[in-house]
């Protein structure tokens, strides 16, 4: 089981209860063998004082003993939102630190802050070099994987999404998402599943990217 989705209706044990099953079953738990469940958004900044993947961490009790779970959690009306902010030299390091190519090209985008302005030649050079790295670039945009921080507590092993135009939820695996992307034949730029662009009064400085609510 990598995904799942479902209406966010009422029901006599609590407007959430469907999501709450629907967090065990991804889970592999079973409620009745549940003996206590926590969880907190009290997750530590970065090493580098950014946000963790991470918004939620949870400890699930079982008779095995205490497990924890973390998720990353997207709320939003709109079809695609931010969800990575970095350097190019951040970039460039998590995905591969011996290329200097993608190195360069990197930093070249984030000069030009956009496609367009990176001109159709160049664009096309760093799609052809970017793309080789897709899945690592997802595996560390959704779930952290990769970069810095404790990987137990601060990258993501799950997404929760919610979209409130449709009041649907989702729920993934960080692969499961990427799967679930790649079959919805979601359309980002240089061969991503994200579109690229800067955040507001940092171009020059960092690269933005935006994800697709599923």
């Amino acid at each position: 089981m990598t995904g799942l989705t479902a209406s966010n209706g009422t029901v006599s044990t609590g407007y959430l209860y469907p999501l709450y099953l629907d967090v065990l079953k991804i889970l592999g738990l079973k409620k009745e063998e549940v003996i206590a469940l926590k969880a907190t958004s009290d997750i530590p900044k970065l090493p580098s004082g950014g946000q963790p993947k991470t918004d939620v961490l949870l400890y699930a009790e079982t008779e095995q003993g205490i497990r924890n779970y973390t998720f990353s959690c997207k709320r939003s009306n709109s079809s695609w939102v931010s969800v990575h902010e970095y350097t190019a030299d951040a970039f460039a390091r998590v995905l591969n630190p011996d290329d200097i190519h993608l190195k360069e090209l990197l930093y070249e985008f984030q000069q030009a802050g956009g496609s367009k302005a990176m001109g159709v030649q160049q664009s096309e050079k760093f799609e052809e070099c970017i793309k080789k790295y897709s899945d690592v670039l997802s595996r560390w945009v959704i779930g952290g994987a990769g970069g810095e921080g404790d990987r137990d507590t601060q990258w993501a092993e799950y997404i929760i999404t919610f979209n409130e135009n449709q009041n649907t939820y989702s729920i993934h695996t960080v692969e499961g998402c990427i799967e679930e992307c790649k079959r919805q034949d979601v359309k980002g730029q240089f061969g991503t599943l994200f579109k690229w662009t800067y955040p507001s009064k940092g171009k020059g400085k960092r690269i933005q990217l935006k994800g697709k609510i599923l």
